[in-house]
């Protein structure tokens, strides 16, 4: 084979491998504008997916913690994703926690009741915890720190956010002997040398009562912009459920007797828990005696249910 031949064929490699490289190089040119990023100035409002839940607030309720006294822990969430997730609602709740010191958590009779409550895209909605047979009681005086749990359900994985909270546990001291529940509601009037007595009853700030069905129980109330159709005691869940019917966005005064439903905790009163259609509201207890707890319960218009649920056994 001649030199010539030699150098002839090396040539022409050289040449094919310069012109790949060279188509390559081209290629990749016009390749670069397609992966390039560009501002979407219409787009900035469109949620990006994969977001962690997001907490925008978070509280010890009662807001002041007593030795010897229960607690619940409120969380305001926010769905920053462009896709709805859930939480727990109900029985079993989406919170859970842990504490350093001070607070012993107790577990009762549970509910096995689950419900979800959807959180649409870049909405936000509040939950409450433990679940319902879970009691945070504090056990002793001074500074706690909780580690907090979200759980959550997005696009069919489990998701999970922790934060932290440090309250103060404080010295309980003796209650002063409390009103009745006429004082309470000023509505007892005594005068001197005259025994007749007049009640809440003769007052007719309960003007309807109705049965309970289960029980031999009959509780009165007031409505305003609604009516109650029936009373309902839900063991499994621990609750008064009253089916409704409602026009306006009213309340809804009940007289509980304690021998029907009385969450207590350590022989001390602990807060009801009331949902309004799946929805938690707040209620105050606007009166109590020996035999009764007075609540005053907000509710929307045309909702059906009304769910009163006491975190422990109801007796």
């Amino acid at each position: 084979m001649s030199v010539q031949y030699v150098y002839l064929k090396v040539l022409i490699i050289t040449i094919i491998i310069a012109a790949s490289i060279a188509i390559i190089a081209s290629i990749s040119l016009v390749a670069i504008p397609d992966t390039q990023v560009h501002t979407c100035t219409s787009c900035q409002n469109i949620p990006s997916s994969g977001q962690p839940l997001e907490i925008t607030h978070l509280s010890i309720e009662p807001s002041t913690v007593t030795l010897g006294t229960s607690f619940l822990i409120y969380a305001d969430v926010f769905n920053p994703n462009p896709y709805s997730i859930s939480v727990n609602n109900g029985c079993v709740s989406s919170i859970s926690a842990t504490f350093d010191k001070n607070v012993e958590t107790q577990k009762g009779i549970s509910c096995f009741s689950i419900s979800k409550q959807e959180i649409q895209s870049l909405q936000k909605t509040r939950i409450h915890g433990p679940s319902i047979g879970t009691i945070y009681n504090a056990t002793s005086v001074g500074n706690t720190n909780a580690t907090i749990m979200i759980s959550y359900v997005a696009e069919g994985s489990v998701g999970t956010v922790t934060t932290f909270k440090n309250f103060t546990i404080s010295q309980q001291f003796p209650p002063h002997p409390g009103p009745t529940l006429e004082e309470q509601l000023g509505l007892a009037h005594t005068e001197i040398n005259q025994p007749t007595k007049t009640t809440m009853f003769d007052t007719r700030l309960y003007p309807f009562s109705i049965n309970v069905t289960n029980t031999d129980f009959t509780v009165n109330y007031n409505i305003s912009g609604g009516q109650v159709k029936s009373a309902t005691l839900d063991m499994p869940s621990k609750s008064l459920i009253l089916s409704v019917t409602t026009a306006e966005n009213e309340t809804l005064v009940i007289d509980l007797p304690r021998a029907l439903i009385d969450p207590k905790i350590e022989g001390q009163d602990s807060a009801f828990i009331v949902l309004d259609d799946g929805q938690e509201v707040l209620p105050k207890q606007i009166a109590t005696t020996g035999t009764d707890r007075v609540l005053d319960i907000p509710f929307q218009s045309d909702i059906s249910q009304i769910q009163i649920i006491a975190p422990v056994p109801i007796r």
